[in-house]
Protein backbone atom coordinates (compact mmCIF):
# COMPACT_ATOMS: atom_id res chain seq x y z
CA UNK A 1 0.00 0.00 0.00
CA UNK A 2 1.62 3.32 -1.19
CA UNK A 3 2.68 5.90 1.70
CA UNK A 4 1.82 9.56 2.08
CA UNK A 5 5.56 10.05 1.40
CA UNK A 6 4.98 7.75 -2.14
CA UNK A 7 2.56 10.26 -3.06
CA UNK A 8 4.45 13.21 -2.34
CA UNK A 9 7.12 11.98 -4.49
CA UNK A 10 4.75 11.40 -7.07
CA UNK A 11 2.50 14.50 -7.01
CA UNK A 12 3.99 17.02 -5.15
CA UNK A 13 6.35 18.98 -7.81
CA UNK A 14 3.32 19.29 -9.86
CA UNK A 15 1.51 20.02 -7.08
CA UNK A 16 3.88 22.84 -6.08
CA UNK A 17 4.12 24.20 -9.74
CA UNK A 18 -0.01 24.96 -9.92
CA UNK A 19 -0.27 26.15 -6.58
CA UNK A 20 2.88 27.12 -4.64
CA UNK A 21 2.16 30.47 -5.22
CA UNK A 22 -0.74 30.55 -2.77
CA UNK A 23 0.47 27.58 -0.07
CA UNK A 24 2.41 28.65 3.22
CA UNK A 25 6.02 28.04 3.72
CA UNK A 26 5.15 25.52 6.53
CA UNK A 27 3.25 23.54 4.39
CA UNK A 28 5.63 23.79 1.52
CA UNK A 29 8.52 22.48 4.55
CA UNK A 30 6.01 19.77 5.60
CA UNK A 31 5.92 18.75 2.12
CA UNK A 32 9.45 18.20 1.88
CA UNK A 33 9.90 16.69 6.10
CA UNK A 34 7.39 14.00 4.76
CA UNK A 35 9.87 13.19 1.55
CA UNK A 36 12.81 12.64 3.47
CA UNK A 37 11.74 11.44 6.47
CA UNK A 38 13.24 8.22 7.86
CA UNK A 39 15.61 8.23 4.54
CA UNK A 40 19.33 8.40 3.58
CA UNK A 41 18.79 12.28 2.88
CA UNK A 42 18.10 13.06 6.62
CA UNK A 43 20.98 11.07 7.46
CA UNK A 44 21.01 8.21 10.30
CA UNK A 45 22.94 6.04 12.42
CA UNK A 46 24.25 2.28 13.22
CA UNK A 47 22.60 -0.05 16.01
CA UNK A 48 24.01 -3.23 17.21
CA UNK A 49 21.59 -5.91 18.40
CA UNK A 50 22.71 -6.55 22.32
CA UNK A 51 21.54 -10.39 21.47
CA UNK A 52 22.85 -11.60 18.43
CA UNK A 53 25.20 -8.50 17.57
CA UNK A 54 23.92 -7.42 14.14
CA UNK A 55 23.72 -4.26 12.82
CA UNK A 56 20.97 -2.09 11.98
CA UNK A 57 21.14 1.19 9.87
CA UNK A 58 18.50 3.43 11.12
CA UNK A 59 17.58 6.90 9.38
CA UNK A 60 16.56 9.46 11.15
CA UNK A 61 13.18 11.09 11.21
CA UNK A 62 11.78 14.69 10.04
CA UNK A 63 9.84 15.19 13.43
CA UNK A 64 7.25 17.11 11.13
CA UNK A 65 4.40 17.60 13.08
CA UNK A 66 2.56 16.93 9.68
CA UNK A 67 4.33 13.84 9.42
CA UNK A 68 2.08 10.85 9.66
CA UNK A 69 5.58 8.66 10.46
CA UNK A 70 6.42 10.98 13.26
CA UNK A 71 2.92 12.79 14.37
CA UNK A 72 1.23 9.25 14.55
CA UNK A 73 3.94 7.64 16.82
CA UNK A 74 3.80 10.87 19.19
CA UNK A 75 -0.11 11.21 19.05
CA UNK A 76 -0.56 7.28 19.44
CA UNK A 77 1.86 7.76 22.78
CA UNK A 78 -0.23 11.10 23.86
CA UNK A 79 -3.13 8.80 23.65
CA UNK A 80 -2.28 5.86 25.24
CA UNK A 81 -1.18 7.99 28.82
CA UNK A 82 -4.05 10.32 28.69
CA UNK A 83 -6.75 6.40 28.62
CA UNK A 84 -4.68 5.50 31.83
CA UNK A 85 -6.12 8.31 33.26
CA UNK A 86 -9.28 7.61 32.54
CA UNK A 87 -11.95 6.53 35.02
CA UNK A 88 -14.25 3.42 34.31
CA UNK A 89 -16.76 4.89 33.63
CA UNK A 90 -18.96 6.51 30.94
CA UNK A 91 -18.06 10.39 29.51
CA UNK A 92 -19.69 13.49 28.23
CA UNK A 93 -17.78 15.80 25.70
CA UNK A 94 -13.92 15.65 24.57
CA UNK A 95 -10.74 15.87 25.99
CA UNK A 96 -9.90 18.88 27.41
CA UNK A 97 -8.64 21.48 24.88
CA UNK A 98 -8.01 25.22 24.75
CA UNK A 99 -9.12 27.10 21.52
CA UNK A 100 -8.67 30.35 21.53
CA UNK A 101 -9.34 30.77 17.62
CA UNK A 102 -12.28 29.08 15.13
CA UNK A 103 -11.82 28.23 11.53
CA UNK A 104 -12.52 31.60 10.24
CA UNK A 105 -9.92 32.52 11.87
CA UNK A 106 -11.97 34.81 14.79
CA UNK A 107 -11.25 35.43 18.34
CA UNK A 108 -13.14 32.96 20.29
CA UNK A 109 -11.38 31.71 23.42
CA UNK A 110 -13.42 28.00 24.67
CA UNK A 111 -12.68 25.15 26.74
CA UNK A 112 -13.90 21.40 25.52
CA UNK A 113 -13.80 19.41 28.62
CA UNK A 114 -13.98 15.58 29.33
CA UNK A 115 -16.69 15.17 32.03
CA UNK A 116 -17.31 12.14 33.74
CA UNK A 117 -20.79 11.44 33.83
CA UNK A 118 -21.07 11.57 37.87
CA UNK A 119 -18.67 12.59 40.92
CA UNK A 120 -17.74 11.68 44.18
CA UNK A 121 -20.12 12.11 47.10
CA UNK A 122 -19.15 14.21 50.17
CA UNK A 123 -17.05 11.47 51.49
CA UNK A 124 -14.44 11.64 48.70
CA UNK A 125 -14.76 7.83 48.26
CA UNK A 126 -18.04 6.74 47.01
CA UNK A 127 -18.85 6.92 43.51
CA UNK A 128 -22.52 8.16 42.45
CA UNK A 129 -23.19 7.90 39.17
CA UNK A 130 -25.50 9.82 37.08
CA UNK A 131 -29.50 10.00 37.82
CA UNK A 132 -31.57 8.63 35.32
CA UNK A 133 -33.17 10.88 33.16
CA UNK A 134 -35.49 10.50 29.71
CA UNK A 135 -32.99 13.19 28.28
CA UNK A 136 -29.28 12.32 28.68
CA UNK A 137 -27.48 15.30 30.16
CA UNK A 138 -25.36 15.93 33.02
CA UNK A 139 -26.22 19.41 33.64
CA UNK A 140 -28.77 22.02 33.06
CA UNK A 141 -26.21 24.07 30.74
CA UNK A 142 -27.88 27.77 31.44
CA UNK A 143 -27.86 27.36 35.26
CA UNK A 144 -24.62 25.88 35.21
CA UNK A 145 -22.99 28.61 32.71
CA UNK A 146 -24.56 31.37 34.99
CA UNK A 147 -22.44 29.75 38.06
CA UNK A 148 -19.58 29.61 35.90
CA UNK A 149 -19.80 33.33 35.14
CA UNK A 150 -20.27 34.38 38.53
CA UNK A 151 -17.53 32.41 39.97
CA UNK A 152 -15.22 33.27 36.95
CA UNK A 153 -15.73 36.98 37.02
CA UNK A 154 -15.25 36.77 40.86
CA UNK A 155 -11.88 35.18 41.04
CA UNK A 156 -10.97 37.40 37.66
CA UNK A 157 -11.60 40.89 39.67
CA UNK A 158 -9.90 39.26 42.89
CA UNK A 159 -6.51 38.85 40.82
CA UNK A 160 -6.87 42.33 39.26
CA UNK A 161 -7.02 43.86 41.78
CA UNK A 162 -3.90 41.83 43.45
CA UNK A 163 -1.81 42.11 40.80
CA UNK A 164 -2.96 45.55 39.57
CA UNK A 165 -4.39 47.78 42.39
CA UNK A 166 -6.59 50.60 41.25
CA UNK A 167 -7.23 49.13 37.95
CA UNK A 168 -10.42 48.98 36.40
CA UNK A 169 -12.33 46.05 35.54
CA UNK A 170 -13.80 46.33 31.91
CA UNK A 171 -17.17 46.04 31.79
CA UNK A 172 -18.64 42.64 30.70
CA UNK A 173 -22.41 42.14 29.13
CA UNK A 174 -25.20 40.66 31.03
CA UNK A 175 -25.43 37.38 29.21
CA UNK A 176 -28.91 37.30 26.76
CA UNK A 177 -31.28 34.18 27.24
CA UNK A 178 -32.33 32.71 23.94
CA UNK A 179 -35.44 32.24 22.91
CA UNK A 180 -37.20 29.11 23.78
CA UNK A 181 -38.87 27.03 20.63
CA UNK A 182 -42.43 26.73 21.08
CA UNK A 183 -43.55 22.81 20.47
CA UNK A 184 -45.04 22.04 17.64
CA UNK A 185 -48.77 22.40 17.64
CA UNK A 186 -51.83 20.83 15.67
CA UNK A 187 -53.27 24.18 14.43
CA UNK A 188 -56.95 24.14 13.81
CA UNK A 189 -58.08 22.79 16.82
CA UNK A 190 -55.52 24.92 19.48
CA UNK A 191 -56.57 27.46 21.31
CA UNK A 192 -54.64 30.77 21.38
CA UNK A 193 -53.71 29.99 24.67
CA UNK A 194 -51.93 26.72 24.41
CA UNK A 195 -50.24 28.16 20.69
CA UNK A 196 -48.28 30.99 22.57
CA UNK A 197 -44.74 31.01 22.66
CA UNK A 198 -41.70 31.38 25.29
CA UNK A 199 -40.70 34.62 26.02
CA UNK A 200 -37.09 35.83 25.62
CA UNK A 201 -36.38 35.37 29.42
CA UNK A 202 -37.37 32.23 29.36
CA UNK A 203 -34.31 29.43 28.29
CA UNK A 204 -34.43 27.18 25.59
CA UNK A 205 -36.15 23.88 26.44
CA UNK A 206 -37.58 25.32 29.34
CA UNK A 207 -40.40 23.47 30.81
CA UNK A 208 -42.85 26.22 30.41
CA UNK A 209 -43.47 25.63 26.51
CA UNK A 210 -47.48 24.72 25.51
CA UNK A 211 -47.76 21.03 25.35
CA UNK A 212 -48.72 19.18 21.81
CA UNK A 213 -52.40 19.82 21.13
CA UNK A 214 -54.71 16.85 20.59
CA UNK A 215 -57.37 16.76 17.60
Amino acid sequence: MPTLADVVRRHGPDYLRRFGAGILPSHVRALDDIVRCRTPALGGHVAVCNHCDEEHVLFHSCRNRACPRCGHDTTARWLEGQRKLLLPVPYFGALAVLHTWTRTPEWHPHVHMLVPAGGLAPDGRTWRPLPRRKRRFLAPAHALAKLFRGRFLALARRALSTTAPGAAFPHIPAIRSSPCRPRRCCGASCSMSRRRACTASEPLGCSTAAPPCRA
